[in-house]
């Protein structure tokens, strides 16, 4: 199935199509659940073909919107997009002064490249370092054509399918593409520079430097803001994001997020604060999303998450001996929270396990503080 007829695929199953039938030789008829539509689907589209134009303008039709609509979202079920925006709406209405634009794309692509590194491994800073696989991820991002209102930019990132999921497993979720992890540490940087520094509205501290470290940032990213920041056309720098629904759930409550340009002396602080944060930390914790839920005859289970740990991708697991927090993470499994696990990690059998019962809740409540 190529990627086109795939994606056609999961937006007629998104938008109210079914196909009870089996498939025709020629391919495949789908039926609208509230109209007494249908439309047929070959075996193999090529986009511009008359076939494709004759199924984007009855699915134009039916969603009441226009053609050019239909073929973005079609194309976007295999793409994470990070919707970029320099905003001040007395300054920038469909233009931007050159110099703030290029300060813009320059940051973004330095906080977006900062971000492929860690996360796959954190760091307060990556000196140069750029992890390798990492930057051959950021590298397959591509930049849309500007939107209207106050300078958008569009960054799309093609995710990859995830694994399917082990059948025998009852309560599982499907591993998450690395593409899919590149742009969710993009969107919780972000967040957390939004939660240390703007909602408090004070400069961090050194204790707040291992909850941004693991959320992903570093100093190379607070710096990248910070130029944008410092733009006198630049009121804030934010994006809102849009999950490609090939990658599986989308991540939790990372929907959009922007910072003032009243923060970029706090922001400065930051890269400070990273850059004299301890290289290593000295406590190993992993981040990722839940994917298996095993619950024992007795009390509690085991929990395993999705992450990288030493730069590759591996699954590791922790002992959950409350029944309250393995119903707890249960949930956060079927809603794609990313969470965070603490504890040293040791092989037992053909498993990696946490040595710390119960360590594991959302990354984005958990309060880490750096040893003295």
């Amino acid at each position: 199935m190529s990627n086109l007829q795939r994606n056609l695929s999961l937006y007629l199953a998104g938008h109210g199509w079914e196909s009870p039938r089996a498939p025709g030789t020629a391919g495949r008829l789908w039926d609208h659940r509230d109209t007494d539509l249908s439309v047929a689907v070959p075996h193999e589209v090529q986009e511009g073909s008359l076939d494709w134009c004759s199924i984007t303008s009855r699915l134009a039709e039916v969603e009441r919107i226009s053609v050019e609509q239909v073929v973005v979202d079609v194309m976007l079920m295999s793409t994470d997009v990070a919707n970029l925006r320099a905003a001040n709406d007395l300054v920038i209405t469909d233009t931007i002064p050159y110099e703030a634009g290029t300060a813009m794309m320059q940051g973004a692509w330095r906080m977006f490249r900062s971000c492929a590194t860690t996360s796959m491994k954190v760091r307060a800073q990556i000196k140069g370092n750029y992890n390798k696989e990492a930057d051959e991820i950021a590298g397959k991002a591509r930049m849309a054509h500007t939107k209207r209102g106050s300078f958008i930019i569009p960054l799309l990132l093609p995710v990859s399918e995830p694994v399917p999921i082990d059948e025998g497993l009852v309560d599982a979720a499907p591993p998450e593409p690395v593409e899919r992890r590149v742009m969710r540490t993009f969107a919780e940087a972000l967040t957390k520079v939004h939660e240390v520094v703007v909602v408090p509205e004070r400069e961090p501290k050194p204790s707040d430097a291992l909850n941004l470290i693991f959320a992903g940032v570093s100093a190379e990213f607070a710096t990248a803001l910070h130029t944008v920041l410092s733009e006198d056309a630049v009121a804030e720098f934010g994006a809102t994001f849009q999950w490609a629904a090939v990658a599986g759930p989308q991540p939790e409550s990372l929907i959009g997020v922007s910072i003032p340009a009243a923060a970029a002396s706090r922001v400065e602080a930051m890269a400070k604060v990273l850059r004299q944060a301890t290289p290593e930390p000295s406590i190993e914790i992993l981040t990722g999303p839940i994917v298996a839920v095993a619950r024992d005859p007795g009390q509690g289970g085991t929990v395993t998450i999705d992450t990288f740990r030493k730069s590759r991708s591996t699954h590791v697991s922790v002992r959950v001996t409350d029944d309250r927090r393995f119903d707890d993470a249960l949930d956060w499994m079927k809603r794609r929270t990313t969470v965070a696990l603490e504890g040293r990690v040791s092989r037992q059998g053909n498993v990696l396990m946490s040595d710390q019962n119960n360590a594991v809740e959302p990354l984005s409540t958990r309060q880490l503080v750096a040893e003295d």
